[in-house]
């Protein structure tokens, strides 16, 4: 496995939908001239919270905003992921995640299992029922989605399926800082991964929102970390390392795993 440069675009998120894509779309564009071989969004990066557009604007997948991230993608030949956009399927909308490849395919998408109730999710959101990972040139990943940060299984699983690397794109609001950090370093170190959370500054009607985008290696260390402000951080990893770390420190190979 080759090092590659991952890049986590950290925005704010106003309250037009047309004008997020475009802040968002420049941040992109930033990160490739950067030499980005992989770039994340945060959560809703279009939409925020905002459920009454959310409800009259959901479309099924593929739709414009992916078309135009997959042209972005290929023109470029980076991966991109969607930190995630509201999807309707059938009559139910989810949170979805949405994976581009280098060639501006669909490699796949995951919809957020875990709704956190405090910011409407469970009345407005359709829970995702998949867990998935997904093969890339560099490696196995997983994604997740915000508030499955508080759900460890989830992260065991996705290791336990090969994932290398696990990506959080975030809507994290203050106060909960203290527990971000916590929880993205917890989950790398549990599972000797890397961890990448991408989380959005600025506020809407109800919270604010403080970014702290990182990348957190498989020992548990913080290896780039954002302010409060929009900004672009990246890091250059290989995957490989993650076999490295666990060949020292062997202790997945000492889970009991019948009994839990």
């Amino acid at each position: 496995m080759a090092e590659i440069k991952v890049a986590g675009v950290q925005t704010d998120i106003g309250p037009d939908p047309k004008e997020n894509l475009k802040s968002t779309l420049k941040m992109v564009e930033d990160a490739i001239r950067d030499g980005a071989d992989f770039i994340c969004l945060p959560e809703l990066f279009m939409t925020g919270f905002d459920y009454d557009y959310i409800k009259d604007q959901s479309e099924g997948t593929p739709n414009e905003v992916t078309s135009i991230l997959s042209r972005k993608a290929d023109e470029a030949s980076v991966y991109i992921l969607a930190g995630s956009i509201p999807e309707m399927v059938g009559e139910e909308i989810y949170n979805t995640s949405v994976l581009f490849g280098r060639d501006g395919k669909i490699l796949g998408s995951y919809s957020k299992i875990h709704l956190f109730s405090v910011m409407g999710e469970k009345k407005n959101f359709s829970h995702g029922r998949d867990v998935r990972v997904f093969d890339t040139d560099f490696g196995t990943i997983g994604v997740t989605i915000c508030y499955d940060l508080r759900f460890p299984e989830l992260f065991r699983k996705l290791s336990m399926m090969g994932a290398k690397m696990i990506f959080v794109p975030s809507e994290f609001p203050v106060p909960k800082l203290d527990h971000w950090r916590t929880l993205l370093k917890a989950r790398a170190i549990e599972n000797q991964i890397y961890v990448v959370g991408v989380n959005r500054v600025g506020k809407d009607e109800s919270s604010r929102f403080f970014g702290h985008s990182m990348v957190v290696d498989p020992r548990g260390v913080i290896l780039i970390e954002a302010g409060e402000d929009e900004e672009i951080i990246s890091a250059s990893i290989d995957l490989a390392y993650v076999g490295e770390v666990r060949e020292k420190i062997f202790y997945l190979d000492d889970r009991i795993s019948d009994l839990y």
